[in-house]
């Protein structure tokens, strides 16, 4: 396989992490079991985007969020994600390359998403001892100027950084 783009190895740090307490579909304060996010942030919390308001605190509490779509209630314990996630690797093809495989791995519990010109179109979770991702195609060709990527997340209470790859294959 030749690998059409890669990250090598990169240092990530947190940017998911858990409700501490529930919320209702028309609160605006959210409190998070760790401090990953910053004032203004897009997050998304079972589905739900959420533009964070500001924290007093260093980042567990934040007031005046604004809540997107339809804002429903939820549970505390439910995982908060950075909206974007990280970007690990990305690639654009040219109607003709082929793409065999996406690859990635971190050294602990972690998650990789598949974004398709931007757009998230899966997330899956890894957890020890499998904590290689690999997701084969075979010799798909996408179409001109098509873009498909891996974003990651990782959660505070897994811990507060992790060395991450990622790689596109043909």
């Amino acid at each position: 396989m030749i690998l059409l783009a890669t990250s090598g190895m990169t240092r990530m740090t947190a940017n998911a992490t858990k409700l501490t307490t529930a919320i209702d579909d028309n609160d605006t304060t959210l409190v998070f079991d760790h401090s990953v996010f910053t004032d203004g942030q897009g997050i998304t919390i079972g589905g739900e985007p959420i533009t964070l308001g500001t924290t007093a605190d260093g980042g567990t509490t934040f007031t005046g969020c604004t809540r997107g779509g339809s804002p429903t209630a939820h549970a505390d314990g439910q995982e908060a994600w950075l909206t974007a996630g990280v970007d690990l690797v990305d690639h654009e093809f040219d109607g003709i390359e082929n793409f065999n495989a996406f690859s990635a791995y971190a050294d602990i519990d972690w998650v990789v998403g598949i974004t398709e010109d931007g757009t998230l179109i899966e997330r899956i979770g890894l957890n020890f001892p499998n904590l290689a991702f690999f997701r084969p195609f075979h010799r798909y060709v996408p179409a001109n100027l098509k873009t498909f990527g891996l974003v990651a997340w990782l959660r505070a209470d897994n811990a507060a950084e992790c060395e991450i790859c990622g790689g596109i294959q043909a």
